[in-house]
């Protein structure tokens, strides 16, 4: 699967934009500010139906504008799918597949999977739970519908939980609290298996492909750290169910004092290991990004595992913390990866790759030139 091209109006600094890409690398080369990572923001929108740096849809409009349009051909090798993504200010967001509207944006989440590594991705290793959980949940919705239906399930059912929680004196409290935990229960199972079958997936060959980028024979470890009583993740459905069950009926005092849901996947979070110690606390920069691409590359392994599609992977900025053989390595296995795309203000760098394997763009001015 790959990209042949795309077309992007109003989208950030971008009145009108039409590219061509490479169906193996693309490297985007340019001053800051020129617009490169906004071309793989506009490529995540197709992929995933909204970005990874905006909250809202309207922040990514151009100014001034009243609609942003995104079309983009995929490559499946058998036949080529149009995509686009068209927002206005009175109309919102809307979706199409080869020109028919799609009824929710679900429909085509998974259907043209990317994954991305930008410099935001230290947040990975170094920030909040929240945006290692989004890592998982990002990742395991373009895989399994089942997945992303429960999650969305999931978060409503967390909101209307604590609405319930924080009223006063309300008679029928303890009986509607059952209702919702039984909900909870019911979707945080299909979260919590995929989420740990993962998490397995990723302790099988992390040091491998931790060793293959950074060339350092250490030990790298991912834990899944969760509050919901489950120890171990081989556990089947009916035991989560069961066990996640018990810790809900025990928390039922802690939560009505306090008035929150404390309980449950929307609390979870990963923990990243070398040698026993946390990457937090004792990894340098050179060896956080080290860990960072091999996690991605194992992410783009998995979902071409899972689905048999190779991903799109978006590739914004990360040069800068690798010296020349970590690059040489990156660029040599991304080559069996699928399509990348890679964005940097060196343009050395991209020069280094065979001109077969890849196209080398300059973006400057809001022009692209190849």
């Amino acid at each position: 699967m790959f990209l042949e091209k795309i077309r992007i109006e109003n989208f950030r600094i971008f009145s009108e934009l039409n590219i061509n890409f490479h169906p193996k690398i693309n490297i985007i080369f340019g001053r800051n500010g020129q617009g490169k990572t906004s071309i793989l923001e506009a490529i995540y929108f197709l992929s995933i139906t909204k970005s990874f740096k905006a909250k809202t849809d309207t922040y990514v409009l151009k100014h001034e504008r009243e609609f942003f349009d995104i079309k983009g051909s995929c490559n499946n090798n058998t036949t080529v799918n149009e995509l686009r993504i068209y927002f206005s200010r009175s109309d919102g967001k809307h979706v199409f597949l080869d020109k028919q509207k799609v009824k929710t944006f679900s429909e085509i989440v998974g259907q043209f999977p990317a994954i991305l590594l930008s410099l935001e991705d230290i947040e990975l290793t170094f920030g909040m739970p929240a945006s290692r959980r989004k890592f998982l949940d990002v990742l395991l919705s373009q895989l399994y519908p089942g997945y992303l239906f429960a999650l969305q399930k999931y978060k409503k059912s967390v909101l209307q939980k604590n609405k319930l929680l924080s009223l006063e004196d309300y008679p029928n409290k303890l009986n509607e609290l059952d209702i919702w935990n039984k909900q909870l229960i019911e979707f945080a199972v299909e979260i919590l298996m995929r989420r740990m079958e993962f998490v397995d997936y990723l302790n099988r060959n992390i040091n491998s492909s931790y060793t293959t980028i950074s060339a350092k024979e250490e030990k790298i470890e991912v834990l899944y750290k969760t509050n919901s009583g489950i120890l171990k993740n081989d556990y089947n459905s009916d035991q989560i169910k069961k066990i996640f069950s018990e810790t809900l009926e025990k928390s039922k005092p802690s939560e009505l004092k306090r008035q929150s849901c404390l309980f449950g996947p929307h609390r979870d979070d990963l923990e990243f290991l070398k040698d026993g110690y946390s990457f937090k606390s004792h990894g340098s920069q050179g060896e956080n990004k080290s860990f960072l691409i091999a996690l991605k590359l194992i992410e783009s392994q998995y979902i071409f595992d899972v689905s048999k599609k190779r991903p799109l992977m978006l590739l914004d900025d990360i040069f800068g913390e690798l010296d020349s053989y970590r690059i040489e390595n990156l660029l040599e296995i991304i080559t069996d990866h699928g399509q990348t795309f890679i964005t940097t203000t060196d343009d050395q760098k991209g020069k280094n790759i065979i001109a077969d394997t890849a196209s080398l763009f300059h973006l400057e001015n809001s022009l692209i030139k190849q």
